[in-house]
């Protein structure tokens, strides 16, 4: 195998594994923070992620809802 052969070989490692690398780690934050592998009807419940989004979203809500209707408190 030539020098040439082998440059190549290593310039499409250099580019290959890297991407490939970062697409496993994404895919696994995604589905650890936002997605669940069991479908919703199945799970008993939600990962703790969004469990905390909905009770901030909750929060907010109700902090709002506060502001509008008796906004001296």
């Amino acid at each position: 195998m030539s020098i040439k052969t082998r440059l190549w070989l290593s310039y499409i490692a250099m580019i290959v594994v890297p991407v490939v690398c970062f697409g496993l780690v994404a895919s696994t934050l995604v589905a650890f923070f936002w997605g669940e592998s069991i479908p919703r009807e199945k799970a008993p419940g939600k990962p703790l992620f969004r469990q905390n989004m909905d009770r901030r979203d909750e929060l907010f809500a109700g902090v709002a809802f506060l502001a509008q209707h008796d906004a001296e408190r």
